[in-house]
């Protein structure tokens, strides 16, 4: 595997790659990168559920996938490959609007915090709501004797903010990036008010009963076929994140010329039923999940 020993080496791959000019070695660059900051995720998991472990919450980790990676250093031209937050990505899901913020304050308390990023109460255009937590970790390059800090991502969503989400991811990567129908964002759009307006004026309510966190962490390679909305297999590794990672970069690098497929590696406590809650959208017909009736739109679902 390549060696990664600077900054400037992992940037310089994602500028080829975000110019289209990318060497037949600049793949396997990021793959190698990812594959070194993979060391952040189990020590970061136990950090951050150690924090929200009287919590109403459910959390998972994942590594941010190779085409995903390169979409995003295409989609915006000043990034660079080193100082992508979300390499190494969290996600909490609460169980109420109110929980949303106390997660938010206990971690911010108990980590490295360098941003905090509310699009609950300033969503973007795309009606997305959530709380992003950016965190730092250090990470030892090859041949650097001192470490050296990359940031990671942590989102923190109610269960019905995560099901906004999950419907948009269902729509398709152009709907996710800001792109669709008018409709499908007409849809999003007054879908996302609903769902703000419910919490507003229910802080309290539970959304779902199941958002508590138990046993170990344990990791998945999951691979979904998005053209046609079913879950092809879900592989569990239990603890040994060597050989998840070994089998998650066996079945991208089989997979890599096919588009349809999504192969990711996912952390978890416990087992798939988890998976069923943080990802759901990998268990549904379609990745379209069920909307309870409080914030359910008037209108249907475009092209349901």
């Amino acid at each position: 595997m390549i060696e990664v020993t600077s900054r400037k080496f992992i940037d310089n791959a994602g500028v080829r790659f975000r110019d289209r000019k990318e060497l037949p070695s600049d793949r396997e660059t990021i793959q190698a990168y990812r594959w070194l900051r993979s060391g952040n995720l189990p020590v970061l998991f136990n950090s951050i559920s150690g924090l929200i472990l009287n919590r109403q919450a459910l959390l998972s980790g994942r590594l941010k996938r190779t085409d995903t990676i390169i979409r995003k250093l295409r989609r915006e031209k000043t990034m660079k490959l080193s100082s992508m937050d979300d390499i190494v990505g969290f996600r909490i899901i609460v169980s109420t609007r109110a929980e949303q913020k106390k997660v938010v304050d206990c971690l911010s308390n108990g980590l490295s915090v360098k941003a905090i990023k509310d699009y609950v109460d300033s969503p973007p255009a795309s009606g997305y709501r959530g709380i992003h937590i950016i965190g730092a970790a250090e990470t030892f390059l090859s041949g650097n004797r001192e470490p050296t800090r990359f940031t990671y991502e942590i989102q923190v969503r109610t269960f019905f903010q995560h099901i906004w989400s999950t419907t948009s991811e269902s729509f398709g990567e152009q709907v996710k990036e800001g792109g669709g129908s008018l409709e499908q964002r007409e849809y999003l759009d007054s879908f996302s008010k609903k769902v703000v307006l419910f919490e507003e004026n229910n802080p309290d309510f539970v959304q779902d009963e199941g958002l508590v966190p138990d046993g170990k962490i344990n990791y998945f390679v999951v691979n979904f076929d998005k053209s046609k909305g079913v879950l092809i297999k879900t592989q569990m590794f239990y603890d040994a994140i060597v050989k998840a990672l070994e089998y998650y970069q066996y079945l991208e690098n089989l997979l890599s010329k096919n588009l349809n497929n999504e192969v990711t590696l996912l952390a978890v406590p416990h087992g798939e039923e988890r998976l069923r809650i943080t990802h759901l959208r990998y268990f549904r017909p379609y990745g379209r999940p069920e909307i309870p009736i409080e914030i359910r739109p008037e209108t249907a679902i475009p092209g349901s």
